[in-house]
């Protein structure tokens, strides 16, 4: 399990988040996650304990002291 810490000072949503996080860790974390505005089978994206898919989906939200937790068994280092 990795954590990366991402400071933002405005409203972002998940793709701009995994792109963010991308740049930090090296990783094209985007591409592997998301293919045609849609996320992967198996990868599964939470905001605060809550899964975006009930949310909005790639289009939500992500504000400053929010929690993004991803789970995927495409991504294991």
């Amino acid at each position: 399990m990795k954590t990366v810490d991402v400071n933002i000072d405005k409203a972002v949503n998940i793709v701009e988040m995994l792109d963010l996080v991308s740049d930090i860790i090296d990783y094209d974390l985007t591409n592997e996650l998301i293919e045609n505005n849609s996320i992967l089978p198996g990868v599964f994206i939470q905001l605060d304990g809550e899964d975006i898919h009930h949310l909005h989906q790639l289009d939500t939200q992500i504000t400053k002291n929010a929690t993004v937790s991803i789970f995927s068994s495409k991504v294991d280092e």
